[in-house]
């Protein structure tokens, strides 16, 4: 059995609907599920099947507030030594064992960095300097699919690190990249535009799983949501 760990923040624009299709994702689909794990907020949707541990919120650094998480979630014993990291704008599509979780890469850190426009470039500029001073490789390893993380490595690497710096590393290209991963190759499978219903439909034959920006949500993929994902998870009221 392998645990869940989601770092959760107050930023949901929309009641948590994200985290209670991601955790009935979660139930329908990944195989071997022992303990699920929520740092920071906790929902008041949620039964006490669910693990919490409560997180001081770290105003405007979320890179901060994730790595002080999930060290958080490493530091408590009942926490399963390998375990895979979520977060709640995570779906799972198909049936899937852990170990299909593999270290996607989607392009080098220094293309991020030129093509994107918001204060994000600032925490890939962040990392890509720490990683280069450190000797190790620049891949961006901060693609939206799962991630199976190894506590004592992670906490090592948080705590060797400058996440309250006005713009924190972002940890899966910190964490893949000071192991020395060479990672696979694959696009992102962020999904930024409003679908149609039958669009959606259609989209989610295609991968296993799948993440979403805020500019998704309509009420067409609310529908959608629950259509896909009908049955309570265990974790709810």
């Amino acid at each position: 059995m392998i645990d869940v760990c989601y770092p959760l923040g107050k930023g949901s624009k929309h009641n948590n609907m994200e985290l209670l299709y991601s955790l009935r994702s979660v139930e329908k689909h990944l195989k071997g599920v022992g303990k699920v794990f929520i740092i920071g907020e906790r929902p008041s949707f949620l039964n006490d099947q669910i693990i919490h541990i409560h997180q001081p919120i770290v105003t405007g650094n979320a890179a901060h507030n994730i790595a002080m998480n999930l060290l958080a979630a490493c530091k408590d014993v009942r926490l399963s030594e390998t375990f895979i990291y979520l977060n709640d704008d995570y779906f799972l599509t198909t049936d899937i064992e852990p170990e299909r979780f593999l270290p996607y890469y989607k392009c080098n850190l220094s293309k991020t960095y030129q093509i994107n426009v918001t204060d994000y470039r600032k925490h890939v500029k962040a990392t890509m300097d720490t990683l280069t001073a450190q000797g190790h490789g620049t891949l961006n390893f901060d693609c939206h699919y799962p991630t199976i993380f190894q506590k004592d490595k992670l906490t090592s690497i948080i705590e060797a690190n400058n996440f309250a710096r006005p713009f924190g590393l972002i940890l899966k290209s910190l964490y893949f990249n000071s192991l020395g991963e060479k990672g696979i190759h694959r696009l992102d499978c962020k999904q930024m535009q409003i679908k149609r219903l039958e669009q959606w439909r259609d989209y989610v034959k295609t991968t296993e799983c799948f993440s979403i920006a805020d500019t998704c949500i309509n009420q067409i993929f609310k529908d959608f949501m629950a259509e896909t994902y009908p049955e309570k998870s265990r974790w709810e009221i």
